[in-house]
């Protein structure tokens, strides 16, 4: 008979043991499978078959997937949940990007590590829709990150005194193989085309090259429009980023983002929250168990008989006092 309280990790297992819950239950084989699914640790049956694709394309990207948990209450009707939605990227996240750098770039900086593989909300949203937007907006950051490989950078990128006219929502980067930083701007539309003369003319006085990518940004893409820009004067060029923000993918909305279904209270583990639960199980085992040969409280046994035959003697004499 199998087992209800396996924790499969195979599709194949989580149909096995869908098969069993039904027959226990009395339920239909569409819920069981989602029951299989959550005790396994996936949201339902859909995330699961995603995550455990057998496909090596999906394999491989899945060893580098991220997910964003956005949590919400709404007030008024008092309802509430979780969003979360499902990024790939080129490396794993803690290379990516580090925890330390999170709250020098937009949205991300609401953002905590959970795990390996899982950043949350620190904040969370008034409703369903705000919290997938803010997840959505997170992800755009790691994307823009994944694609340019420039680092969120605290240092104030413009000439001291003489900030970019027009610009709204700044954040600074670093380029790590330049060695350079470099500055996004992202003005609501039509903003900064009210300011196009004076922003070149800005440009030219300081002698910084500011260019506006094909990648329509990270802040509120439709809504608003992403510039780079970063002093040339020493030969850095802007080119290379560019090129690569051209062939990027569009940048993560909620009508185009990989949502990841969950019940309201089901639980939620992703493979880098399992991971890190059985390293710190097998770690405390290491920490409980006794040191090879024996208890930590037991002692080496020795013959009290030594030196000059002194201890031999006192013991000849303590067996001929006893009676009998």
């Amino acid at each position: 008979m199998f087992k209800t309280d396996v924790q499969p990790s195979s599709i194949e297992g989580i149909k096995r043991l869908a098969k069993a819950i039904s027959k226990r239950d009395s339920i239909s084989h569409s819920k069981a499978l989602d029951t299989a699914s959550q005790q396994s640790g996936f949201g339902n049956f859909q995330h699961a078959r995603r995550s455990l694709s057998d496909h090596s394309a999906e394999a491989s990207l899945a060893r580098n997937v991220v997910y964003l948990s956005s949590f919400w209450r709404d007030s008024q009707t008092q309802t509430s949940g979780r969003e979360t939605i499902r990024v790939f990227i080129s490396k794993p996240l803690d290379e990516l990007i580090k925890p330390t750098q999170y709250r020098y770039s937009h949205t991300l900086g609401c953002f905590r590590r959970r795990a390996s593989d899982h950043v949350i909300d620190r904040y969370g949203s008034d409703s369903a829709s705000a919290a997938l937007a803010s997840a959505c907006g997170a992800a755009r950051v790691l994307q823009f990150i994944d694609i340019t490989g420039l680092q969120p950078s605290k240092v104030d990128v413009e000439p001291w005194g003489a900030r970019l006219p027009g610009c709204d929502h700044r954040s600074s980067w670093y380029d790590p193989m330049a060695k350079h930083h470099v500055g996004a701007d992202e003005p609501y539309a039509g903003s900064a085309a009210s300011k196009v003369a004076e922003r070149e003319a800005w440009a030219r006085k300081h002698n910084w090259s500011l260019v506006r990518p094909e990648w329509a940004g990270m802040y509120y893409p439709g809504s608003c429009e992403l510039y780079l820009y970063a002093d040339t004067s020493e030969g850095y060029s802007l080119d290379r980023v560019l090129q690569a923000l051209s062939e990027a993918s569009p940048p993560i909305v909620p009508a185009n983002c990989d949502r990841i279904a969950i019940e309201a209270n089901a639980p939620f583990v992703t493979p880098g929250e399992k991971a890190a639960a059985e390293a710190r199980r097998a770690r405390n085992v290491r920490q409980k168990a006794p040191p090879h040969g024996g208890l930590e409280t037991t002692v080496e046994y020795r013959l009290p008989l030594s030196g000059n035959g002194a201890g031999v003697r006192k013991l000849q004499c303590l067996w001929k006092r006893m009676p009998g």
